[in-house]
């Protein structure tokens, strides 16, 4: 079994996840879930969440707060099931988490073939997505990386890359049974 704590610091590297610790344990020692979700400190982190909009920051976890913690530090982006916000997406994150990685010289050419090969007629809603998301797995293995998702209860994608080792170990993480949040880690292999 894995924290929370050990799942962010695969994801968003050491320095962002004792921040993320920080706030954890501030989270974890809090009476009032809504006014924590509004603290100065806070809000940085949960601007990126939507519980506001419909009065439910009283509902907020720790895998939220390790989302918004991604989204904030320009980790990573939510991608809804059905797909993209925009054609280039999936390619901005993981460009910008390869480029964390000092892995420049990515090259993303490789799409253009696997969409001429596509049988656009047979695609369902979402479908693209995941057949995108198993393409771009498979290019990455060849540099020794992995894609890997932070799974919470939303219906969509929060893609995240790894290297092989930490990939092995991601696949054994499991949610803290102490944790409120519903969160875990899932790989390519589970979508299809």
């Amino acid at each position: 079994m894995q924290t929370i704590e050990s799942i962010a610091q695969l994801l968003l590297g050491e320095k962002v996840a004792i921040e993320f610790g920080i706030v954890l344990k501030e989270f974890n020692e809090t009476t009032d879930i809504k006014k924590f979700y509004h603290l100065e400190h806070i809000k940085k982190y949960t601007q990126h969440l939507s519980l506001d909009e419909w009065g439910d920051e009283d509902e907020l976890n720790s895998a939220e707060i390790l989302y918004a913690f991604a989204k904030e530090n320009k980790v990573t982006e939510f991608i809804d099931w059905s797909g993209e916000e925009d054609d280039k997406q999936l390619e901005m994150i993981i460009s910008n988490q390869l480029k964390n990685k000092n892995i420049v010289d990515f090259k993303w050419n490789f799409l253009d073939v696997f969409e001429e090969k596509l049988d656009w007629d047979k695609l369902e809603k979402g479908d693209y997505i995941i057949k995108k998301f198993i393409e771009i797995d498979k290019q990455l293995q060849k540099i020794n990386y992995r894609i890997i998702f932070l799974t919470l209860s939303w219906a969509g994608y929060i893609p995240f890359i790894v290297n092989h080792e930490e990939f092995e170990r991601a696949k054994t993480f499991t949610p803290d049974i102490n944790d409120n949040a519903d969160i875990s880690i899932s790989c390519v292999e589970e979508l299809e």
